[in-house]
């Protein structure tokens, strides 16, 4: 039977609600239906494969997504949906293949794009990232993170101009509490009165506005400071934010 697209959509609808409410054994029954039902569209498949790797040991679940790409080559979700899974164990290689290959399918869209650049950023790779999170910067003007990673992406490249817009843009964003304004007011005064770029000096600004939240940490510490205590956490940033601070007055 070819597929309906309000029939499909009614469905997915459905899974979708039971996956924001935790069903998840109603969502992966609906789901095998749906991949029963209407076998010429990726979304049956594509859904079990994310339920498996939210619900099961990851690997069945890329075993899944893996079978739904070969059968669905040219399904950019499918794409980016192996290619998350793939980074969630840390295998960076296989997930960035993924993820060119659904810009490739799906060259505007901002998840792909920004997923790419990040993944090439955490590589080392900061000059291949930056066209993927300029990309995403200047179409999501408020988005901290894509304007935070490009900036710094910018700022390894040695491009601290540039790097300066988007990392004033991030610090208006995600504004520093009242101890970390202190001292990027401080860090401020310092770069004045030694006359040295002021790049790197908003890159830390960046980066302390960041000690009290957490949660923003995985989109470019190292995964093993995020394994660590929350406090801990914050004395890692600091000391990274001032080891980049250095590196890049060094590369200057």
């Amino acid at each position: 039977m070819e597929p309906s697209p309000s029939e499909i959509d009614r469905r997915i609808n459905e899974i979708q609600a039971d996956l924001s409410a935790k069903r998840w054994a109603d969502a992966e029954q609906k789901a095998a239906s749906l991949a029963d039902r209407f076998p010429t569209s990726p979304a049956g498949l594509l859904f079990l494969g994310q339920i498996a790797v939210l619900t099961k040991p990851t690997q069945h679940g890329i075993e899944l997504l893996k079978t739904c790409v070969e059968q669905f080559p040219s399904s950019a979700q499918a794409q980016l949906s192996l290619a998350r899974a793939y980074a969630a164990i840390y295998r960076h290689g296989a997930a960035e293949q993924h993820l060119q290959a659904a810009v490739q399918l799906s060259p505007e869209s901002i998840e792909a794009r920004f997923l790419l650049g990040q993944n090439l950023f955490k590589a080392g790779r900061s000059g291949e990232a930056i066209p993927h999170l300029q990309h995403v910067a200047d179409r999501q003007t408020r988005d901290f993170r894509a304007n935070f990673l490009l900036g710094t992406a910018l700022t390894n490249v040695g491009e601290l101009d540039q790097a300066a817009k988007y990392l004033r843009r991030a610090a208006d964003l995600n504004p520093a509490d009242a101890m970390a304004s202190h001292q990027s007011a401080e860090l401020d005064d310092s770069y004045r009165a030694k006359a040295l770029p002021r790049g790197p000096c908003l890159l830390v600004r960046a980066m302390l506005s960041l000690i009290d939240y957490p949660h923003w940490m995985a989109t470019f510490v190292p995964h093993r400071m995020v394994r660590t205590p929350d406090q801990e956490n914050d004395s890692l940033l600091a000391r990274y934010a001032t080891r980049h601070m250095a590196g890049s007055l060094e590369s200057g």
